[in-house]
């Protein structure tokens, strides 16, 4: 198996050193960090690569050499997080080279599958390169000599796929219990409502009964008790005073009638002699 190329990617000094602070130290970081690599201080190497990534984030070029970096010092797992933002790079040179050390990276963590992928890739954008296309078939060998540790894989793959999945059911899950129960809340709240309207309903119909109960005028009502020949058997109150008061008039008009009668009846009508 061919081993990872030592070769650091030097153009990150000239594409960093542009106008402005921050990527001119990165810049200046990284040349420092080149010179630790190629005396093997791997771990000073490192920790001037990290510090050179903080001033510049986006550069691909420093997270390659940061991961070759790491692959020096044992760190596979570390190293593929830094070679895989490399791969990202759109410099077709360096993402070849990023995904070639991914896969050697990977082929070291066991992950197989994995490692093929990254030796095709890199192969997909360098036909001629004879390591990749050497790494690439070397692994697919031991892929088809083991089996069953293509089957872990595939079954770690696929677990890795179904915790995604249930993860997500989860979080579905979630936001369906956070919906019911703003519902729940928001129909508890309708009912209070409910209520409190049904309640001021009832206060303003006991309110219209307490003032139709009201007594009304004394005179009125002495005068409604004394009228034993009026039919107020589907009369309101107020229809049963409207007859009275009609009758009064009725009775005023016949008293008037009878003194003019008497008046007449006993006028003295003295005779002429």
């Amino acid at each position: 198996m061919n081993r990872l190329r030592t070769g650091l990617w030097l153009g990150v000094a000239a594409a960093l050193a542009l106008t402005g602070g921050v990527p001119r130290k990165a810049a200046e970081l990284n040349r420092d960090a080149n010179k630790a690599f190629d005396v093997k201080k791997y771990d000073d190497a490192a920790k001037l690569y990290d510090e050179a990534q903080t001033k510049a984030p986006e550069s691909p070029a420093i997270a390659y050499n940061l991961g070759n970096t790491l692959y020096r010092e044992g760190k596979f797992g570390d190293a593929v997080a830094h070679l895989k933002r490399g791969a990202e790079s759109t410099d077709p040179a360096l993402r070849q080279r990023s995904l070639y050390n991914l896969g050697n990276a990977l082929h070291d963590l066991g992950e197989l599958q994995m490692a093929s992928r990254a030796y095709r890739d890199a192969l997909k954008l360098n036909p001629a390169d004879l390591d990749a296309k050497v790494n690439f078939e070397k692994t697919l060998q031991e892929l088809k000599d083991h089996p069953e540790q293509q089957k872990q894989q595939q079954n770690k793959s696929g677990d890795s796929k179904q915790d995604q999945k249930n993860q997500q059911g989860q979080k579905n899950q979630q936001g369906q219990d956070e919906q019911d129960k703003q519902k729940s809340e928001q129909g508890e709240q309708d009912k209070d409502q409910q209520a409190q309207n049904e309640k001021g309903r009832e206060e303003k119909d006991k309110q219209g009964e307490k003032q139709e109960q009201q007594p009304g005028d004394p005179k009125d009502d002495a005068q409604l008790a004394a009228m034993d020949s009026v039919p107020v058997e589907g009369l309101s109150k107020e229809e049963a005073i409207r007859i009275l008061e009609a009758m009064r008039e009725q009775e005023k008009e016949l008293q008037k009638q009878k003194a003019r009668q008497v008046k007449v009846k006993s006028r003295r009508v003295d005779k002429d002699w």
